[in-house]
């Protein structure tokens, strides 16, 4: 039997130049990760819904959240992408690709 999960990739604009000095936070069911931009990166799920939410943190905590929910199948990987916004107190961008 395969493992099911779930691959996250965040990603911003270039311009933002100053997000290349945080890192984005991938949170998998209220569980935490601090992973990099522009990579993928993958977690091993149950199958089922899972709720997903990405952010990054800046001069007053979390910034630019922005969440998902998902449904992951049995032996398959779901892929979401997060997309930080250009103005930094909007929200990020969740898609299931």
């Amino acid at each position: 039997m395969s493992e099911s999960a779930i691959e996250i990739k965040c990603s911003h604009n270039p311009l933002a130049w100053m997000l290349f000095f945080v890192k984005p936070v991938a949170v998998i069911n209220g569980e935490k990760h601090e992973i990099t931009w522009n990579k993928p990166h993958s977690f091993p799920v149950s199958p089922g819904t899972h709720e997903i939410e990405a952010y990054f943190n800046y001069i007053m905590g979390p910034a630019c959240k922005g969440n998902i929910s998902v449904e992951v199948q049995e032996g398959q990987t779901t892929s979401v992408t997060y997309e930080a916004p250009i103005f930094m107190f909007s929200a990020g961008t969740m898609k299931q690709v």
